[in-house]
């Protein structure tokens, strides 16, 4: 992954039951990366995350087991002309930062509350 290609961005992440157009429960910025290179990343017997994003190792993004593949991880939006909402697959330390594994998921069911 070259992340001198990765686009700064805000996102809101929402943990479930929490969802749009509630008050997002937390807000930052990050870089987040499409991601090309997954055939040679991941097994295709998992969920393979279609983008990355790095923030620093403060925040609070949580996956849903701690494995990658995990079902029950945060929400987050990022807006975009339509607002893309992503499933935070897997949260690993990188470099002194977070590395977060995302799947794109279908669109919003509500509005999207821009960040």
């Amino acid at each position: 992954m070259n992340w001198n290609d990765a686009v700064p961005m805000p996102f809101a992440v929402y943990r479930p039951p929490n969802m749009p157009p509630s008050p997002a429960d937390l807000t930052g910025s990050g870089r987040i990366l499409e991601m090309y290179e997954r055939g040679q990343l991941f097994r295709p017997t998992v969920l393979v995350p279609s983008h990355a994003l790095l923030v620093p190792l403060m925040t609070d993004i949580r996956d849903g087991t701690g494995e990658l593949g995990g079902t029950g991880g945060d929400l987050l939006f990022v807006p975009d002309s339509g607002g893309s909402q992503f499933v935070v697959l897997a949260v690993v330390r990188h470099r002194g930062q977070r590395l977060c594994y995302l799947k794109r998921s279908s669109r919003p069911s509500g509005p999207f509350i821009p960040v």
